[in-house]
């Protein structure tokens, strides 16, 4: 079940919410933030085990995140990005909080076994350490959002935004 209800957009899912439906939820308000600034809007999205809240946000910051996801996702129109949900979201999570991801390895180890795809492990290579090896390029950095790889790049670009604004629990 998902919809509009009064100034949220609601999501229910039967499946345990994953970082999937946070950022499918994220790209749903920053939508319609741009297109109807002068609403308030928030987004809810229920799954099994949790319940992610997002927003409000200003529109005028909704729009340049907006624009910079679009912008990554030209990027990825030409070109496989290293990005896979699960890892990426944690590992935004981990720097979010000031965390290193080094002593916290296995997890995103975990996390990449179950995101990969044997497409994705032929072209990035089966091991997240190969993920990370790749270093972050320059143009593609934001600020303080800059990693020393690609992929953290990448990770915390998509989720930091959301990350700041997400209620979680």
């Amino acid at each position: 079940m998902s919809g509009v209800i009064g100034d949220s957009i609601v999501r229910v899912s039967y499946s345990k919410l994953a970082a999937k439906h946070r950022l499918q939820a994220w790209l749903e308000l920053l939508a319609l933030t741009v297109a109807d600034p002068g609403q308030c809007w928030r987004s809810v999205t229920i799954g099994r085990g949790g319940c992610s809240q997002l927003g409000p946000v200003d529109a005028t910051w909704a729009g340049r995140v907006l624009a910079d996801l679009i912008d990554l996702r030209r990027t990825g129109l030409r070109e496989p990005l290293p990005f896979s949900p699960k890892t990426s979201a944690e590992y935004a999570a981990l720097r979010y909080r000031d965390r290193q991801p080094q002593p916290y390895r296995r997890r995103l180890e975990k996390l990449w076994a179950e995101d990969r795809d044997e497409a994705y492990a032929r072209f990035f290579g089966s091991s997240l350490d190969a993920m990370l090896d790749q270093p972050s390029i320059p143009s593609e950095e934001r600020g303080s959002l800059a990693e020393p790889s690609r992929f953290g790049t990448i990770a915390r670009r998509v989720f930091q935004p959301l990350l700041s604004v997400e209620n979680l629990r």
